[in-house]
Order: C-alpha cells, then sequence, then structure tokens
C-alpha cells in the first residue's frame, strides 16, 4: 500500500507539473497587463491542479500490468545477488517527505508564534484606528513594533497591522495593509502555505504561488494608487521600505514588500500598458482551453491507481475441481469465486491439452453456490450429460488478487528470462502476459500463459517459476495470491 501510495504521488506531481508548467508559461507569453486577471489565471491554475485527483477517472488497483522486464538483444540481464546491504527504498523517501512536510508545518506555526509575540509586545493606536475605519470602512487592529523589520498583516476574525514605528504616519502604507484586510488576503496566504507544506519538494508550486503572491501585491499597488493619487509617493515608499527591510524573516503573513518583487511591481507601476477588450478576451479563453487540455493530458498520461478493491479481500476464494471429460481423461481447473458464488476466473492447472478447451468451457456454464460448511456446490443443468462430470477437490483456500505493480515491490528474487536465440534470429519481440500464483509461503505455484508468442512464453514461464516473493498478510495471516506478470522482450536497435 505505500509503494502505490508513493507511485500516485509520483504521478500526480507528474500531472501537476505538466499542467502548472504548460499553463504557466502560456500565462508569461500571453503578458496579461492586469494584474486582476494574471492573479485569477494563477490562481485558477493552482485550483485546477489541486483538482486533478478529484476530476480524474482512476486505473482500476485490480489486474493491472504488473512487472516490466526490458531485455536487449546482446545479452541478458543477470538477477542481483541477494547479499549485502537492501535500502528500503519506498519507506526512505516516504520518511524524506513526511520530514520536509513536518519541516514546513513548523516553520508556519513558528511563524505563527512569532506574529503573535510581536502582537503582545507591540503598542496599539485606537486613534488612528478610527482614522482610518471611517476612511475605508475596514475594522482592523493597528499596532506598531520595534522588533518586525516591515509592515504585516494576519488574522482573520480580528485582524492586526503590525508596523514599524517610523510607518505609522505613512499613509501609503496603512492603506496597503488595509486592503490586504478587506480582501481577506491572509486566509489566501495561510492556504498556499499549507499547499506548500504538502507540496514542499514540488518546484512548479513553489513558482505558482511566488506569481499568485506577486500579482496580489500588484492588484493591492494599483487600489493604494488609486485612493492617495500619488504614484511617486508611492514608488518612494517601495524603495524606502526595500531599502530598510533586512535579514529573514518567516512570518506567514502578506509582507507589504518581497525585495524578490520589487522589479517587477516597480515596472508594473511605471509601465500600465492597457490590453484591448478583445485580446483580453482571446488571451483568457485561449488559456482556459489550454488548461483542459494540459489536465486531460496530464491525467491520460500519468492516471493515477485506485485501491485494491474489497472483492479481492478474504472474501474471494479459489477451489480446484476435477473434470471429467467424456472417458477420455480427468482436467483439474482451479476457479475462483466471489461471495455470492459468482464465476471470476478459471485456470487449467493439469490435464491433457487437448482436453482442456472443453473442460473450460462446461466450468463457465455452470453455476455455483456456497454451502453454510464452506464448501462448494456446483449446479448445472446439464449435469451428468455430454459425458462431463465434476468433482470438488479442494474448497475453501484463501486468496487475493493483488495489482502486478503493488505485488512486484514484494519481489525478493528475480530471474530475468533469457532470450531464445531463435526469437532474436527471426526478429520476433512482444509482451508475454502471464497470471502468476504465488503461495502463502511466497513461492510461485502456479504460471499460467494468457498472451503472447509460445517461443517467449516458454522462457518466461521458465524464470518466472523462480521467482520469489515476501509472504502477503490478510487479517495477520500469510495468503495465496493472485497477480499479473508482463514480460517485454524488446530487441536493441
Amino acid at each position: 500500500m505505500a509503494h502505490q501510495w508513493l507511485e500516485n504521488l509520483l504521478s500526480y506531481s507528474l500531472q501537476i507539473g505538466i499542467l502548472l508548467g504548460a499553463c504557466g508559461a502560456a500565462l508569461q507569453l500571453l503578458k496579461l497587463r492586469a494584474p486582476a486577471w494574471r492573479l485569477f489565471c494563477w490562481q485558477l491554475l493552482l485550483a485546477a491542479g489541486l483538482m486533478l485527483p478529484l476530476v480524474q477517472t482512476w486505473r482500476p488497483g485490480v489486474g493491472d500490468a504488473g512487472i516490466e522486464i526490458t531485455i536487449g538483444a546482446s545479452t541478458a540481464v543477470q538477477p542481483a545477488s541477494g547479499a549485502g546491504l537492501k535500502i528500503p527504498w519506498g519507506e526512505a523517501t516516504a520518511g524524506i517527505l513526511l520530514t520536509g512536510a513536518l519541516l514546513r508545518l513548523g516553520m508556519f506555526v513558528i511563524g505563527l508564534a512569532r506574529l503573535h509575540a510581536y502582537r503582545r509586545r507591540s503598542q496599539g493606536h485606537p486613534e488612528v484606528e478610527l482614522t482610518y475605519r471611517k476612511r475605508l470602512g475596514v475594522s482592523a487592529e493597528i499596532r506598531t513594533s520595534k522588533e518586525i523589520p516591515g509592515p504585516a498583516t494576519f488574522g482573520i476574525w480580528r485582524p492586526v497591522i503590525l508596523l514599524p514605528s517610523r510607518w505609522l504616519d505613512n499613509e501609503a502604507v496603512l492603506y496597503h495593509e488595509l486592503i490586504h484586510v478587506r480582501r481577506n488576503d491572509w486566509l489566501y496566504m495561510a492556504a498556499e502555505e499549507l499547499i506548500r507544506v504538502v507540496l514542499w519538494f514540488h518546484p512548479l508550486v513553489w513558482w505558482a504561488i511566488a506569481q499568485i503572491q506577486l500579482a496580489r501585491e500588484e492588484v493591492v499597488d494599483r487600489e493604494v494608487i488609486q485612493l492617495t493619487q500619488s504614484r511617486e509617493q508611492y514608488l518612494e515608499t517601495l524603495l524606502a521600505i526595500a531599502a530598510a527591510r533586512s535579514g529573514l524573516d518567516l512570518a506567514p503573513a502578506p509582507l507589504f514588500l518581497r525585495k524578490r518583487h520589487l522589479r517587477s511591481r516597480v515596472a508594473s507601476l511605471l509601465k500600465e500598458i492597457p490590453m484591448s477588450k478583445i485580446r483580453l478576451h482571446f488571451s483568457l479563453a485561449g488559456f482556459a482551453a489550454l488548461v483542459v487540455a494540459s489536465g486531460w493530458l496530464a491525467v491520460h498520461t500519468f492516471p493515477l491507481q485506485a485501491a485494491q478493491s474489497s472483492q479481492d479481500g478474504a472474501k474471494q476464494h479459489a477451489v480446484s475441481l476435477e473434470v471429467r471429460v467424456q472417458d477420455k481423461g480427468v482436467v483439474t481447473v482451479g476457479i475462483e469465486l466471489d461471495p455470492d458464488g459468482k464465476l471470476l476466473h478459471a485456470t487449467a492447472l493439469r490435464g491433457p491439452e487437448e482436453l482442456r478447451p472443453e473442460a473450460l468451457d462446461a466450468v463457465y456454464k455452470w453455476q455455483y453456490k456456497w454451502l453454510p460448511s464452506g464448501s462448494v456446490e456446483v449446479q448445472t443443468a446439464q449435469s451428468g450429460t455430454d459425458g462431463i462430470s465434476v468433482k470438488v477437490t479442494d474448497t475453501g483456500t484463501k486468496r487475493i488478487r493483488v495489482g502486478g505493480n503493488v505485488q512486484a515491490a514484494n519481489i525478493v528474487k528475480k530471474v530475468t528470462p533469457k532470450y531464445p536465440q531463435e526469437s532474436k534470429a527471426a526478429g520476433i519481440q512482444g509482451v508475454v502476459h502471464l497470471s502468476v500464483t504465488i503461495t502463502k509461503e511466497g513461492k510461485v505455484d502456479q504460471v499460467q500463459i494468457v498472451d503472447g508468442d509460445p517461443i517467449l512464453a516458454d522462457a518466461a514461464v521458465t524464470a518466472v517459476r523462480q521467482w520469489e516473493y515476501r509472504p502477503v498478510l490478510l487479517n495477520g495471516e500469510p495468503v495465496a495470491v493472485i497477480t499479473t506478470v508482463d514480460v517485454n522482450f524488446t530487441l536493441a536497435r
């Protein structure tokens, strides 16, 4: 299950990478001049990435393609020796991801604690609050602190604006922070930080959030200039705060100025180039179409895999039948039944090859019923006719079906198939599909060929019979497993 979780996380990371990479690059090329539209597009893009797992059809977790072995034409890859240090890469990767997430969460919590500590040691200014509440209709606690390096706003129900004392009389700074309060920007900022906690390892997520924060500040810049009617004074304030700020600030708040955004914000204020409505509408329509197309490509290129169906748990049983065909011989057939007695799968295990098709044909026509004792009753409308008779020889053997990708993680010994010389000489290549039954001890019991070239299939079966697996536990008890293995024979070019 841990390995499947990591595989899904990798697939999702690639999905969101395709979406953010393609659409983010398109946004840069479109050069939307209006910060509000850029903010909307970036937020829409990030939200679309987060919604990908909810809007796609997950691959079934049962009966998927299993293990892929690619063999070159020159030599066969030999199995690695079982000796030496074995690193559990799945567990190690999960540990690294969890550690990174906890560190990011810890930084977020520490930042909140620092903000509250600044607030406790700060000085309130009710008269300033009242003045600006009358101007903007926004209620926020305005406080000054000697510790905080620059203006910061935080809080939802009781928002607080913290300012260095020297900026209390600066109208532009106060307008900027109060507009953040009016827009509830701290709530969005906190959500973005939590996204970074979970996806801390994804560089494109960091890039998208940085673009959102930049566009948000540019939107507020424009609103401040409209209120103050003084672009020059506001630019001077930006430069003055940039010169005064120093050090690393972990506070989770929409800071008045991040130095890496300074150039973009100043350029945006100095170069207000309007876009025509026609170009804006075409740009937005093209961007929306690209989001849909990129999302579709991402989820179909790297689909997520659903958890294993509960049908494949302890309720699924395997039964062996002895089918006598017209006194010519007996074919042993293994069947799998669900709790309602429905036949899920039948495989000829032993018996004459020429009688197997007839025996399997009969088995698929019959009906089955579980008895209270745990045995199986075979019900058929043609019992005793056509020379077909059946005997239940083994009942109640618990087996579970495990997807090939999941069971591959349990392999402890893998023997690579040898490419048949006659197939190489004839240029034959392809995939051999196998159905493999594994005992509760982890040994390969039966290997059935589902599809593939007969010569390649023989080589694949010979190798897979030598594989060994870690036992699979169900409710703490080892159980037999049925899985799929795909062996891909490819000639080197």
